[in-house]
Order: C-alpha cells, then structure tokens, then sequence
C-alpha cells in the first residue's frame, strides 16, 4: 500500500513482416521505392547537396572509392527529372548518408539500424533480380564499412567476403591491370580500381581479427597502386590521408 504501481510493458503481439511479391519485383517498382526512400530520408534539392558535400568532406577523405566531380554530375542531371534517378544511383545515396550518420548516446538509434536493414534488403533484391553494377559494390562497401565501424558481427565478417565476388562478377579484379579495359570512362575506371583496394583492405582487416591464416587472394601481389582522384597521381608517403581526396 502507499506504493507507486508499476506495471511491465505488455509483450508486443508478434507481426507479420511484409513478404516481397515476386510479380512486383521489377525495375520500375525498385527504383520508385528507392527514390521515395531519397526523397523522406534525405531530402530533396539543397538537402540532397549538403549531405553530398558532408559525406565527401568526411568519409571520402579516408576512403576514396568514388569521384566527386562525378558523383556531383550526374547528381545535377538526374534530379532535374522525377522519377528518372537509377536505382543503384539512389541506393548508393542512402548508403552514404548512411555512413554519416553518428551514434546518440554512444549508441545508434532505431532509424540508423531500420535505415541500415532496408538497405542491406535493396542489395540482396537487386542481387535476386540478376542485377550488378559500380555503384551496387560501392553501396556494398560502405555497408561493410558501417558494420565495421559499428562491430556488426558476422555482418562485417561475411559482407566483406562477398563484395569480391561482387568485384569479381563486374569484371574488378587483380587479374585484371588496366580497368579501362571494363570501363571506357577514366574516371569510373579509376573508381573501379580505387574500389577493389578498399573491398581488399576490409577483407584483410576481417581476417586479421577473425582468422590465423589468409586465402589466396588476400596473399597476391598487385602491380596496381592507390590513385588519387583529385589529380590521378600516386600520393607520395608525406601525403597526409585525412586530406579530402577530389576527383579529376
């Protein structure tokens, strides 16, 4: 008596998830979907620029697997037209205003891991839909790279395995010198190449801290070297890394 009540919270009801619907699955649906999720995530317009120039000023200046110039440009021509956005273009947004978002409370909040998961869904439902491309590994990347940071296990461990599968179905490989000879572009080619170094970092990272030993691939010697993409020359060892790394 004279206490205060208290009473537990009522178990929650279990739900249902949403199962995907194979006849709705096409490309139309994915890339609406994807940028609905731009538009209430993100923001258009001025937003959409700012968070662009938040993940370059910030992540790009130690992973640089995209170029600025390029990313930028082809930011300005899609957007000019609704409903015209790739979906591995809108995908690749949400994942690096994923990689920017920081912890509350030395903790991520329900929208992080919910924003987090959806995203982690779009790649597994363009891999079932036989679709691949740059900017799906590069989204594959930075999902690897949050999950890293974040101590996702075995979310990093077995994500930065499959992103050289991923590589090595697009033709992004050490086997392969000259990435020109996949894409005509230079500076996707450099992307490419720049990309493959990242995935080849994550995966040692992960083996080193998981395994005693390395696989074959994680032991071959590469003729290759890291490029910057500000002005496409090899950075010298007085290059400081936490310099923002522009595009050609």
């Amino acid at each position: 008596m004279s206490r205060r009540c208290l009473y537990g919270a009522p178990a929650a009801a279990p739900r249902l998830l949403p199962v995907p619907d194979w006849s709705e699955l096409t490309p139309i649906n994915l890339r609406h979907t994807l940028e609905s999720q731009v538009s209430s995530i993100i923001g258009d317009g001025l937003r959409l620029q700012e968070a662009a120039a938040l993940y370059f000023r910030t992540v790009h200046s130690w992973l640089p697997i995209l170029s600025e110039a390029r990313y930028n440009a082809r930011l300005a021509s899609v957007r000019v037209k609704i409903g015209a956005t790739p979906a591995n273009f809108n995908l690749l947004t949400l994942c690096m205003s994923l990689v920017c978002e920081e912890p509350v409370a030395a903790d991520i909040n329900e929208s992080t891991r919910s924003l987090y998961a959806s995203l982690k869904g779009f790649v597994t439902l363009f891999e079932t839909m036989g679709t691949n491309s740059l900017e799906t590994l590069q989204s594959r990347i930075l999902l690897t790279m949050f999950e890293i940071g974040h101590a996702f296990y075995p979310s990093s461990y077995i994500s930065a395995a499959t992103n050289i599968r991923a590589a090595f179905s697009l033709g992004i490989s050490p086997l392969c010198e000259d990435s020109l000879t996949v894409y005509r572009d230079p500076q996707k080619a450099q992307e490419a190449r720049n990309s493959w170094y990242a995935i080849l970092i994550m995966d040692r990272w992960e083996f080193t801290f998981e395994t005693d030993f390395r696989t074959n691939y994680a032991r071959t010697t590469f003729r290759g070297s890291y490029v910057s993409l500000e002005n496409g020359q090899v950075p010298s060892a007085r290059t400081p890394m936490v310099k923002p790394l522009a595009s050609i």
